[in-house]
């Protein structure tokens, strides 16, 4: 995680008293680092989890909300200093495609220009090492679900993937605060038609390396 930190505390050094909004605390890692980072250098953070992880830290500085983080009407009446943007969206909570697609779609509204939206957890090379299909399959399709949204809105957006550890996806908006996000369906190939032109392929380069020896 270290690396990660590195990365994201590069981002925050940058923005003068940001406005951080995270998504799932479990025991609280993330959530120390951007509160001493908040505590050092100003802003505010704003965590929310659907469990009860209201002792991660002991201060009244922070705020933290028990909810579902889809939840955008509940969490918006509870901490409505967010409805004026946010400079910085970490999303660790609920590790599922259309969980993830949908945070995006409805956060995405309320991320400043300029601002960034982290996802944990992208990479599946390690679990791969391990021969964890599970958590193989879970990174790989959130990565997926990124790079389509991306995609999307590749004219709002900048991607940035980083391979350390488990992973780590970046997104920086270039559009407007209250701008929305597209929605529009990407065309993708079928998948039997590639397995046969990568197989005529192999074969035409088996008899060109063949017959080039002679």
């Amino acid at each position: 995680m270290f690396e990660k930190k590195n990365i994201i505390l590069e981002r925050l050094n940058n923005i003068k008293n940001p406005i951080i909004l995270e998504f799932g605390v479990n025991r609280g890692g993330s959530t120390n680092f951007f509160f001493d980072h908040i505590n050092n250098k100003g802003g505010q953070l704003f965590s929310i989890d659907i469990r009860d992880c209201s002792n991660a830290i002991n201060s009244k500085e922070w705020n933290f909300f028990q909810c579902n983080d889809l939840n955008k009407d509940k969490i918006l009446k509870k901490f409505s200093v967010i409805e004026k943007g946010v400079d910085l969206l970490f999303i660790d909570s609920y590790h599922e495609p259309n969980h993830v697609k949908t945070l995006l779609h409805i956060w995405f509204y309320y991320l400043k220009k300029g601002g960034f939206i982290y996802f944990d957890d992208t990479e599946s090379y390690l679990y791969r090492l391990k021969k964890n299909s599970i958590l193989s399959i879970v990174n790989d399709s959130i990565n997926d679900e990124i790079k389509k949204f991306y995609h999307q809105n590749y004219d709002q957006l900048l991607y940035t993937k980083y391979f350390h550890g488990t992973g780590l996806a970046e997104l920086q908006k270039f559009s407007d605060l209250y701008v929305k996000p597209n929605n529009n369906k990407i065309w993708k190939y079928n998948f039997y038609i590639s397995r046969i032109y990568l197989f005529l392929k192999k074969l035409k380069f088996y008899f060109l390396y063949k017959f080039s020896k002679k």
